[in-house]
């Protein structure tokens, strides 16, 4: 495990709880899961993968669980795909799908970034 081989190394008592020498994974990641997760009765129920000023979010209960923008409910693939066979004009995606040109713009950084993740 990553975390634990870094706490090893670096002896930080964020990760390592030296006396019971057990790694604390919690302190280390849920600060930042709950930047990012939405819970519900402490249950994990949406996530914002670019975080929550980005837009995107996958929703199971939206799109089958697929990345789509938040306030139009468009999924990111339906307008990467129409972006690509339209002259990847922005405004006229955006018009199509009466969404904002921001979320047009949100939707083609975020498949760009899923596929440098990938």
């Amino acid at each position: 495990m990553v975390f634990a081989d870094i706490g090893q190394k670096l002896r930080d008592p964020r990760v390592l709880q030296l006396g019971q020498d057990q790694y604390v994974f919690d302190a280390v990641v849920s600060p930042s899961l709950f930047e990012v997760v939405d819970f519900e009765n402490g249950v994990p129920v949406r996530l914002w993968p670019a975080g929550r000023e980005v837009m995107i979010v996958v929703d199971p209960a939206r799109s089958f669980g697929q990345p789509v923008v938040d306030a139009a409910g468009v999924p990111v693939a339906t307008l990467v795909s129409a972006y690509a066979a339209n002259d990847n004009n922005v405004e006229r995606v955006a018009r199509w799908f009466d969404v904002p040109v921001e979320a047009v713009e949100a939707a083609l950084r975020f498949n760009a970034g899923s596929k440098l993740a990938a």
